[in-house]
């Protein structure tokens, strides 16, 4: 994942800490883990934006939402 190793330099475990939580996504039942790309940063440059947390929370009800359409 090029944003993992890009953000290794500042988080040097992040990568450790990325692929344990895909494991976990495809190991555990009804575990999912999301990517949800880039999203709008807020102004503190850390934390995303109300936008952005507009799209991530859209983004869990759809996988949310596959995963019981999955169950069917």
């Amino acid at each position: 994942n090029p944003d993992a190793r890009k953000s290794a330099g500042r988080r040097p475990y992040i990568a450790t800490v990325i692929n344990a939580q895909n494991r976990a996504g495809r190991e555990i039942p009804k575990v999912t883990t999301l990517y949800p790309g880039k999203l709008p940063i807020g102004e503190d440059g850390t934390h995303y934006s109300s936008e952005g947390y507009i799209m991530l929370g859209k983004i869990t009800a759809t996988a949310v939402e596959e995963f019981y359409k999955a169950k069917k």
